[in-house]
């Protein structure tokens, strides 16, 4: 059986409790499902929640058994897994302080927890799977994080008011160390900090966020401390970068750099991986050991963060440092032409658009999915936005698609 032809999908829903209850319906007219918060909704073959792929026949398969039994048609080469996720993102709340791991962090650690026979579904496992997890978002509504160590002087600049109001500061973390090791002090002294320590600490802070309140660090420390009071990670706005994204702007967030999703909706684009390491700002488990091996302790240039998108024709593309994905959005107005060769996900942003390849139509109305597999040869046709998610260089993904417009 030749796979060579457009294969609608459908999609999991997770219910994290950070999430917003509609928002997904209201850009995208995705359900909510029993009243549940939308916080995500995964496209891709992740085994944690493939998505389901109709074929021709009408019979349905999740897609990480399909691309098992028809690796070559799906990928494009033989014996290749899928190399990304695809995630819709709607956060209502914070959300927790996340690093992930490179690859070979990612292999050492499966195999070891692996070797401990630790379960895959412990509070206490670390590592999901062997794969690496650079991300991209994308903002489809205004979009609020934290992302990357601010410059040293900015963090001291935060650490020398608040000694200037008469908080107790550790007076090694002032001292003139090198930049890696001054953010390794620091990240150590927030995530050893007792839960003494820590209330004494944040009940001094707390009346500073009204005297700074135009300050927006101190705005945020009070918005982390109303969802997560008591937590050391409140006052993480003090040393992480503060990041807004106007819709339609993206940031990459590389391995090893802390962040965390403040409040938006956006798309997230990922290697294919689960494996996530918290470093507050959560009840779950916190390996304070790990995070210190996984974590890059350097600063990061803000204006380095966030991709700036080129255009070709009628096709905006983000780059991204990476092979595992590539994201785009590509605006139908008339006909397109999508060539053979590498495999691509469409998930429709607005507009109807039909996709038709070897005699199999798939309709796509706004929050509606399909997969063009690489045998798949297939036109685009109709009036809306499609953001496009492929695999490997940029160059490549441009030249598989073309306008047929005169």
């Amino acid at each position: 059986m030749q796979i060579d032809y457009p294969l609608k999908l459908k999609n999991i829903q997770m219910h994290y409790s950070w999430g917003n209850k509609s928002e997904l319906q209201r850009l995208f007219d995705i359900a909510p499902e029993n009243n549940l918060p939308q916080a995500e909704l995964w496209i891709g073959a992740h085994p944690k929640a493939p998505s389901t792929a109709e074929l021709d026949d009408g019979n349905l398969i999740t897609l990480d058994k399909l691309i098992a039994s028809h690796t070559e048609n799906i990928m494009g080469v033989k014996d290749k897994e899928f190399p990304f996720l695809f995630k819709l993102l709607s956060a209502n709340t914070p959300l927790s302080i996340q690093v992930h791991p490179d690859k070979h962090q990612a292999a050492e650690g499966f195999n070891r927890e692996n070797r401990k026979e630790i379960p895959m579904d412990a509070s206490y496992r670390n590592y999901k799977d062997a794969n690496h997890k650079p991300e991209m978002i994308y903002a489809v509504t205004p979009f609020k994080a934290m992302c990357g160590f601010r410059p040293i002087h900015e963090i001291k600049e935060y650490l020398n008011i608040l000694i200037d109001e008469g908080i107790d500061i550790p007076s090694y973390l002032i001292g003139s160390w090198s930049p890696e090791k001054e953010l390794r002090l620091l990240f150590a002294w927030m995530l050893s900090m007792t839960e003494q320590e820590c209330t004494e600490m944040i009940d001094k802070v707390l009346p500073l966020t009204q005297k700074y309140k135009r300050v927006e660090a101190f705005n945020t420390v009070a918005l982390l401390h109303y969802y997560y009071p008591f937590d050391s990670a409140v006052l993480s706005p003090f040393w992480l970068n503060i990041i807004h994204l106007s819709p339609g702007e993206a940031m990459f967030i590389d391995v090893g750099c802390p962040h965390a999703y403040l409040n938006g909706t956006g798309i997230e684009v990922m290697a294919s991986s689960d494996n996530v390491l918290r470093g507050g700002l959560t009840k779950k488990h916190i390996d304070v050991f790990e995070l210190h091996n996984i974590v890059r302790f350097d600063t990061v240039n803000v204006t380095k963060i966030n991709p700036i998108p080129s255009l070709n024709n009628d096709m905006l593309i983000f780059p991204a440092p990476v092979d595992d994905f590539c994201f785009m959005l590509l605006t139908i107005k008339n006909n397109w032409h999508r060539k053979a060769g590498a495999m691509h996900t469409l998930f429709c942003m607005e507009g109807k658009i039909t996709v038709t390849g070897k005699g199999v139509s798939v309709l796509l109305k706004k929050g509606k999915s399909c997969l063009l597999p690489a045998a798949c040869e297939a036109e685009i046709n109709g009036h809306g936005k499609l953001a496009v998610t492929g695999v490997g260089n940029i160059s490549d993904n441009i030249d598989a698609f073309k306008s047929m417009q005169a």
